[in-house]
This record gives structure tokens, C-alpha cells and sequence, in this order.
């Protein structure tokens, strides 16, 4: 019975962290990796975020016909300006925290 109680209210709370992150496509402007922050173009618009130090940086690679995971060499610092990425963010407080950050590609050249 227990068990089930506590099988019950961690799938529960997976599901509203889950429901609080928000996902949004951007462009990388700017990096600071010593503050752990960046500054993307989002709907035109230059915001900037604070990036966690447990941030997910990755680019998704085929590997064996399979979707796999694959680290941005030198984390935060290995996003290039004008990469285009996919952002999670998470709200805490009146701030959003950037937990996750997807390569969607090469840097475009401008």
C-alpha cells in the first residue's frame, strides 16, 4: 500500500516538473560561460537567461539508426553565435533557468 502511495506521487511530480518546463526554439547571440548565462533571439526579440551549471547541452546524432544524445564538447562555452537551438527552461522564482539546450545545427554564417 505504501508502495503504491509513493509510486503514485513520484509520477505525479514528474509530471508537473514536466508541465512547468517550457520548450522554445531560438538563436545563440551571445555566451557567457564564466556567468552562466546567454543571450538568444527569441521571436526577434534579445533576451537573456541564466543557464544552470547542470544545464544538458547536447546535439542529437544517428547512431546505429537510433536518436542518440551526443554532449556539446565544452558545454556551455561549445555553442557557436548564431546556432540555432532548442531551450527547456524551468521557472524559479520571477526567473527562468535554462536546463536544456538542443543543437539543431551548424552555426549559420552571416
Amino acid at each position: 500500500m505504501l508502495r503504491r502511495f509513493l509510486g503514485v506521487v513520484a509520477v505525479f511530480g514528474l509530471i508537473v516538473g514536466i508541465a512547468l518546463a517550457d520548450d522554445f526554439k531560438a538563436t545563440v547571440r551571445k555566451v557567457d560561460a564564466d556567468k552562466n548565462s546567454i543571450v538568444l533571439t527569441v521571436d526577434g526579440e534579445e533576451k537573456t537567461y541564466d543557464v544552470s551549471k547542470d544545464a544538458d547541452i547536447f546535439v542529437m546524432k544517428k547512431v546505429k539508426m537510433k536518436d542518440e544524445r551526443s554532449p556539446i564538447s565544452g558545454g556551455l562555452s561549445g555553442l557557436k553565435k548564431n546556432s540555432d537551438v532548442t531551450v527547456t527552461t524551468i521557472k524559479k522564482g520571477d526567473k527562468e533557468i535554462v536546463v536544456a539546450i538542443k543543437l539543431e545545427g551548424p552555426a549559420k554564417k552571416k
